[in-house]
């Protein structure tokens, strides 16, 4: 297509942009590798590749196939590719997909010294679901979201423009978001998310069940965010659903 002079993402972005619509370029933070490692994905001159020393570390000190966030070089390489698409797309924004496999930083040496100096113990030998570690690591993300807000907000102002959106997918409730390192009640404090999108009720981000049937669901979203510039938009899966019961589901019948 593009050797016939057609851009495929510019041709969506139109399109979206004639029915009304906002578009946001989305982009998936742990879409650097994906499991298993030396798989289809793997090739080419890849920054995963390429930088090894960035690969998570899991307890037992294995890397992991995946590059961590704890690492300024990963956010810096991240941003970098939010930033070339707002400064080639009339974008109305972009969007993090926290839910394509997570997590987005595990047991990182700079973690482990951070969490040893703060707390005097080492987290490789306490539980996985400790609150001091898990609020701990939500550190890396809120570093990342502020990265993005930055290069956002400059991007906007080199353009003339008012705003660059950010919008998050994220988890279904606090304890699955905190699990995995997102701190929802800073990111919206401090300004850093336009919209989140809570991706599915199901468990293990089962795309395939039915999500947000109890509208109940959602208070927990509402309550983080009433009273903020922050927007909510529940995500309606299982993404089969005939165009019909799209309908349906968003307008509440």
């Amino acid at each position: 297509l593009q050797s016939k002079g057609l851009d495929p993402f510019q041709v969506a972005l139109e399109h979206t942009h004639d029915m009304g619509m906002e578009f946001h370029a989305s982009y998936r933070p742990a879409g650097f590798k994906f499991p298993p490692a030396h798989d289809h994905f793997d090739y080419g001159d890849a920054f995963y590749d390429k930088h090894p020393e960035l690969r998570g570390l899991g307890r037992e000190g294995n890397p992991t196939p995946r590059l961590a966030y704890t690492y300024p070089e990963t956010r810096q390489y991240a941003v970098s590719l939010l930033r070339e698409v707002a400064t080639n797309y009339d974008v109305d924004g972009v969007c993090l997909l926290y839910n394509r496999r997570p997590p987005f930083s595990e047991f990182e040496m700079p973690l482990v010294d951070g969490f040893k100096r703060e707390y005097g113990e080492d987290p490789r030998e306490i539980a996985d679901d400790d609150p001091r570690w898990l609020s701990y690591r939500c550190g890396v993300l809120t570093q990342l979201m502020r990265e993005v807000r930055e290069a956002m907000d400059e991007e906007a102002r080199k353009q003339g423009r008012r705003r660059i959106a950010i919008s998050a997918i994220v988890m279904r409730d606090a304890a699955e978001n905190l699990y995995y390192g997102m701190d929802l009640q800073t990111w919206i404090s401090e300004g850093l998310v336009d919209t989140l999108i809570p991706y599915t009720s199901a468990v293990f981000l089962d795309s395939e069940s039915d999500s947000w049937i109890d509208p109940h669901g959602a208070d927990y979203f509402l309550g983080l965010t009433n009273g903020t510039s922050t927007n909510v938009a529940m995500s309606l899966l299982p993404r089969q659903m005939s165009a019909e019961t799209y309908r349906e589901r968003a307008s509440g019948l």
